[in-house]
């Protein structure tokens, strides 16, 4: 069974959670075994009791959350300190800045962790935004994207040295006209 932790966000003034309580018991339904820290949602008025009930596990020390888990789920990128706790051959998933940050993208290489960087995924076509806006400083290494109104499949032209593709699974996000 996959372990899902989900750490509070304590470096930032930012108290967002990369998790609801709902979303805790879709993926405890899918079998997954997600871990919490205590007061994740507090800040957004979800209680313990709440993730409790979606089925999750709740911990009080944050080592013990990142040492087990297979998957680490947060908006910000990690503490220094905090990726020599993460376990080898787990995944990072979170706004990292990796552009800017690039020490980071490295300690996490030699921590044997795959990371994946939340604002190099792009939105959906027909959506100008991302579900959860990256934090401020993310966006200085990022490039906005369209997408035309009826597909995509257009890579992405930038100054940036990713080339971007656009997913084609997309398509029914976007409004269609005519027969």
């Amino acid at each position: 069974m996959t372990q899902i932790a989900i750490p509070n966000e304590i470096a930032h003034p930012d108290k967002r959670t990369a998790m609801t309580p709902i979303n805790v018991s879709k993926l405890v339904r899918a079998g997954a075994e997600v871990v919490v820290q205590t007061g994740l949602g507090a800040f957004c008025g979800y209680p313990d009791e709440k993730y409790q009930e979606a089925g999750a596990k709740i911990v009080i020390e944050r080592e013990e959350l990142f040492k087990s888990a297979d998957m680490v789920l947060r908006i910000h990128k990690p503490l220094p300190d905090e990726v020599s706790l993460l376990k080898h051959g787990s995944v990072h998933i979170s706004f990292l800045d990796p552009f800017n940050d690039s020490s980071l993208v490295e300690r996490l290489r030699d921590q044997q962790v795959s990371a994946i960087s939340m604002e190099m995924i792009p939105p959906p076509c027909g959506s100008a935004v991302w579900a959860i806006p990256p934090p401020s400083s993310s966006m200085n290494s990022i490039r906005p994207i369209s997408c035309t109104r009826y597909g995509c499949g257009t890579p992405i032209r930038s100054s940036s040295p990713l080339s971007v593709w656009a997913p084609r699974t997309w398509w029914w996000s976007t409004p269609r006209t005519g027969p």
